[in-house]
Formats: C-alpha cells, structure tokens, sequence
C-alpha cells in the first residue's frame, strides 16, 4: 500500500533495487525503530523501492490521512521529517553514485584484463604452436628432400636398394605425425577458451542429471585412470528435484575439466573423487554451489595462485596444455555468471567450488 508508513517494531527488513538486469541493489538494512514508505504517503505515488523481510517483523502502520492530520498540529514533526528525509536522499544518492562508480572502475578493470588476458593467450599459442610446428616442419623437409632423392636415383637402384632407401625415411613419418596431431590438438583447445565466452539457448534441467552426464562423458575420455566418482545433494539445502536453467554444454565442460584436473594430477594411481551440490545464496539470489573434491597429493603453495593462468601445467611432459582450468575459470565468471574457487593443502587434497545462479538471466 502507498499510502502507510511503516515503522519496525520487530525484525529486519531491507530496502532495495532492481536494475535493468534484475541485479539487486541493497539500499537499506532496518531495524527496530526505523521505517519506511515516507516518500509514498508524502505525494501518493508508487513505492520507489521493494521492503522486504529478512526475518519475523512487526509492523506499525500509520495510514496518510492520520499522518497529515498530525503533522500539521506538530510543526515540530514536520522539521523533523524533512530533515530525515533529506538525510535519507543524501546518503541514498551517496550509495548510488558510489555502486555507479565502483561498477565503471570494475568495468575498466576487467577490460584491462581482458585485453591482457587476450595478448597473453595469443602470445603463449604463438610460443606453444611453434615447437610442434618447427618438428613437422624438419621432418616435413626431411621426408621431402630424401623422396626426391629416391626418385632421382629410383632407375639405377635396384630393389634391395630401393627397399632399404625407403626405409630411411620412415622415422620421419611418426615425428610429422605427432606434431601436427599436437598442434591441432593446441588449436582446438584454444578455439574452446573462445568457445567459452559464447551462450547457447538457455535450457531447464535436472542438475543431478547433468553432472551424471557430465561425468559418463569424462569417463568416455577415457581417463588414465579409474576413480571411484560419487554424487551427493545436500537435500535440505537445494529445491525439490534440484532444477537449474542453464547452459548445459558449459556446465559439461567446466565439470568435465576439472575432473580431468584431478586425473592428472591428484592421484599417482586410482582414488576418490566426491561430487556435492549445496543451496547458498551468490549476489542476494539463489545459487548452487557445485564442489568437486579429492583426497590426492594436493596443490604447493606457490602454484596454487597459478593454476588457472593460460598454458601453466605442471605435466607438460604428458602432454598436457595447461588451458583446461583456464577454459572452466573462463566459462564460470562468463556465461554461468558465477565464480570459481579451490582450497587445497599438500597432502590433504583439493576441493574447487563452483558457485552459479539457479536461474540464470540473458
């Protein structure tokens, strides 16, 4: 109603916004004491903000008509009045003009790290690609140079000769080979950091589904190794049937990357891996957090603040890239809208936890 001021006897509300894409903002926090609805029963209009309680509230109500009646036979009251509310426009333009700020510089800021991030990728495919290419390259002209020799010379070889000459050139085969198959390899997983940035149509579906999927396409890899994968919902802290609207090939990939982290570096050998979902709050709306966690060898301190830059790997002898964590942390903070977060300790092991809406807004 707009035309009642409400005074807390009882409980906590607060006070706030939403923006053009229903992100919240908190204007106020109420306790007993402190009201609201001063604006609206003032010039009758409609209610500038949303009250909402935060706990079990009493209220006072004091309907317009009364309030002016009163108001005028206590001029007192009515200096005072004005005086809070100007107090109360103040700081709320304060906080608004500071939200407005704080989002410019952190706006700013991410661009500068985009474009650092950007230069940095760039400049670790460029130094990544050219080890395999420079090796298909020599063994390209290798093979080149010594088959026109054979033709060359193929009339007056005889087949021993001819037999023994092609010979020689097949150790140059499995080099040319490899290293292509590596730098395709390379681009294909550069093209998903890209790829990670992009949306696909928003779809409903049952999380725990998902992450069964998720894990049979990790399983389908298949992984060096066998680990024992369990799943659990924490019931008493998610919705009925765990329902999330979302993009479901982003959330593959991120479970499917972090899982495959933890196959190459977690265990020497097989181990457990515990899967768990919980109902929290991200950004004052409701969110899942997803938490994957092993009981290996754990993360040294001085690369736990590494493990998500571009091509860091500690298993580049294997093969590996080093860009899966950075495509999940990329895929988390874009089009999940959410955040990416590890706790690890040698030793103990390793749990990341991916926080993300339980609806997420285009």
């Amino acid at each position: 109603m707009a035309d009642c001021l409400y005074v807390v006897l009882e409980g906590n509300v607060k006070i706030s916004r939403f923006d053009v894409d229903n992100n919240e903002l908190i204007l106020a926090r109420l306790s007993p004491g402190e009201y609201f609805g001063e604006l609206a029963i003032i010039d009758g209009g409609q209610r500038s903000a949303a009250a909402i309680t935060l706990s079990h509230c009493h209220m006072f109500l004091i309907q317009r008509d009364l309030f002016f009646d009163r108001l005028t036979l206590l001029p007192p009251l009515f200096v005072r009045l004005l005086n809070e509310l100007s107090r109360k426009v103040r700081e709320t333009t304060e906080k608004l003009f500071r939200e407005e700020l704080e989002g410019r510089v952190r706006a700013a800021e991410a661009e500068t790290m985009r474009h650092r991030s950007i230069t940095h990728m760039v400049t670790g495919v460029a130094h990544e690609l050219n080890t395999p290419l420079g090796n298909a390259t020599t063994a390209a002209s290798y093979f080149s140079d010594r088959f026109d020799e054979l033709l060359k010379d193929m009339p007056s070889l005889g087949p021993s000769e001819a037999f023994r000459r092609m010979q020689e050139l097949q150790p140059a085969l499995p080099l040319l080979l490899t290293s292509l198959q590596r730098a395709g390899k390379l681009v294909q997983t550069f093209s998903l950091v890209a790829a990670s940035q992009q949306t696909e149509p928003l779809g409903c579906y049952n999380l725990r589904d998902l992450i069964t999927d998720a894990v049979a396409q990790f399983r389908s890899r298949p992984p060096e190794h066998s680990h024992k994968i369990t799943v659990r919902m924490r019931s008493g802290t998610i919705p009925s049937g765990a329902p999330w609207k979302g993009y479901s090939n982003h959330f593959f990939r991120i479970l499917v990357n972090i899982l495959t982290n933890v196959d190459d570096h977690a265990y020497e050998a097989e181990g457990p891996i515990e899967i768990e979902i919980t109902g929290v709050r991200f950004r004052e709306k409701p969110a899942y957090a997803l938490t994957v966690r092993d009981f290996g060898c754990g993360i040294a301190q001085e690369n736990l603040g590494k493990i998500f830059d571009a091509f860091y790997t500690t298993a580049r002898g294997r093969g590996r890239t080093g860009l899966g964590l950075t495509v999940a942390l990329n895929t988390v903070t874009g089009p999940l809208k959410g955040k990416l977060e590890v706790f690890s300790k040698p030793g103990l092991g390793t749990a990341m936890t991916v926080v993300f809406p339980q609806q997420i807004q285009t």
